[in-house]
């Protein structure tokens, strides 16, 4: 016997578009909401949090990470990212290597790392902690680097590659690439994975 669903709408939360969330321990889920802002709903309860961050510099949060009691936000087309402490509202801009980065989005591991994607360079940005200054890690492998996935199964995160369609395979706790495999067909489009028993299964869209 399945248990009941209830599916509700949250008449305060209004925004163009779902963004990247995340959960923190308090129940609460942080998601972006529009330019210069950003906000959270506790789960059990309905309860608001909407939050005016200037220093967005009138962007928008393409994707928000809970990392050790900050949120790290991507912002797109900036020059940085933010780590915002939800305790005392101060946001710290983060500058990201490059002279016009593109950090849409990120990963967060099973082993509490996080990872964000510089599409403009091909490159990882490996965050040692919030605070800590990211370190650039260049794709060695043709084409964009703008996304990936980590496994359960191995701990290695998965990312889609194009022209010919590839996944390549990064190392999160060594921070190094380790090989690139070919998809069955080279005008594949990988863009979602769904993980189980060892197993990705990868969709074409």
């Amino acid at each position: 016997m399945l248990p009941p669903i209830r599916m509700y709408r949250h008449d305060s939360i209004m925004t163009n578009r779902p963004y990247g969330m995340d959960l923190d321990a308090d129940g609460w889920m942080w998601e972006g909401c529009g330019r210069n802002r950003h906000n959270a709903h506790r789960l059990g309860s309905g309860e608001i949090r909407d939050l005016e961050i200037p220093e967005m510099d009138d962007g928008v949060v393409y994707q928000v990470f809970v990392w050790q009691d900050r949120l790290i936000m991507t912002l797109g087309e900036s020059s940085h990212y933010l780590v915002y402490d939800p305790t005392t509202g101060r946001a710290q801009k983060m500058e990201i290597p490059g002279t016009r980065p593109i950090v849409w989005y990120g990963v967060k591991t099973g082993d509490d790392r996080v990872l964000l994607y510089d599409r403009a360079v091909s490159a990882v940005l490996a965050l040692d902690a919030p605070d800590a200054r990211p370190r650039a890690v260049p794709c060695p492998y043709v084409g964009q680097l703008a996304s990936g996935w980590w496994s359960v199964g191995d701990g290695y995160v998965y990312s889609p590659l194009y022209e010919p369609a590839r996944l390549i395979r990064f190392d999160p706790v060594r921070a190094r690439f380790i090989d690139e495999i070919h998809a069955p067909f080279p005008e594949a489009s990988l863009a979602g994975v769904y993980e189980h028993e060892g197993v990705l299964y990868l969709w074409d869209t």
